[in-house]
């Protein structure tokens, strides 16, 4: 069919052109803040110790509520059991950290974080809305405060 080696070449450059890109124009983003596409798993993006750099609440500036905020999240939210979680608070002026511990698992297609807190019943559901390797932004509702919460290790 080609007699032309520069023309097979060409061929096959376009081939493999096309094909990039209608695996790219397919792929959804998972978070709508991104990433469009990632080399790491979800879960190892999650596992660190996170440090907020900003916090919102009721779409208002919260920095100035907060000396600490933490949230440490450990192998296992892929898993039926879930991975460990620690989130610690201290608000400004005062000396004692607020900690919270349970379990945490991936929820609605690993766009959640489903939060059990040892001692309670109740579930606490954080959208993910951006998940990179050294970033991580949630929102999240308790009663009637919504929280958006900027994440950095």
């Amino acid at each position: 069919m080609f007699h032309n080696p520069v023309l097979f070449r060409n061929f096959l450059l376009l081939v493999f052109s096309l094909v990039m890109a209608g695996g790219f124009t397919s792929c959804k983003r998972a978070y709508e803040e991104g990433p469009s596409i990632s080399f790491v798993s979800r879960e190892a993006r999650v596992i660190n110790t996170w440090q907020a750099t900003k916090v919102l609440r009721n779409d208002y500036d919260g920095n100035n509520i907060y000396d600490k905020y933490e949230m440490n999240f450990e192998k296992g939210g892929t898993t039926p059991e879930g991975g460990n979680f620690k989130w610690t608070v201290r608000y400004k002026g005062d000396t004692t950290d607020l900690v919270s511990e349970g379990k945490w698992k991936f929820a609605t297609k690993e766009r959640q974080i489903r939060l059990e807190m040892n001692g309670t019943t109740n579930l606490l559901y954080m959208d993910i809305t951006r998940l990179l390797n050294q970033e991580m932004w949630i929102k999240y509702q308790i009663e009637n405060d919504y929280y958006t919460v900027y994440l950095n290790p």
